[in-house]
């Protein structure tokens, strides 16, 4: 057990380069949408719940999650199988009021047939948590 948690306080301390990850880059390099209402259509089209990824400008809990977190092969891999990945900046971009909160980052999993939410994740979350929460959707 001291082992794992050795292995993730590596994997989370260690250097990373410096990549400026602006909503745009890094929706473009992920393949994720940058649309509320497209993905919305995309979902409904290929019968696929929405993963609403909202952050911030100065959010540096945003960022880690989207460099530690997101930007996995095996975390990407799942969402991309699964969901229609979208992320907003919550100062800027459209998107349901009632999924408004006042923490980022906050991940909303979205029913294409209600577009309700059905589960909301509130803050950072490490990998293996984050991993777990996608593998045990029931509804994806």
């Amino acid at each position: 057990m001291l082992t794992k948690f050795s292995d993730q306080y590596k994997d989370e301390n260690k250097k990373f380069v410096k990549v400026e990850i602006s909503k745009g880059n890094f929706a473009l390099h992920m393949g994720y949408e940058v649309s509320y209402k497209s993905a919305v259509k995309k979902a409904k089209k290929l019968k696929k719940n929405i993963m609403l990824v909202i952050v911030s400008n100065y959010c540096p809990w945003c960022h880690k999650f989207q460099q530690r977190v997101l930007r996995k092969q095996d975390v990407n891999k799942v969402v991309q199988k699964n969901y229609i990945p979208v992320i907003l900046n919550k100062e800027k971009d459209d998107f349901p009021k009632e999924l408004n909160t006042s923490f980022t980052p906050v991940v909303h999993f979205i029913s294409y047939k209600t577009l309700k939410s059905y589960k909301t994740i509130i803050g950072y979350n490490h990998k293996d948590k984050f991993f777990h929460v996608l593998k045990t959707d029931k509804l994806k």
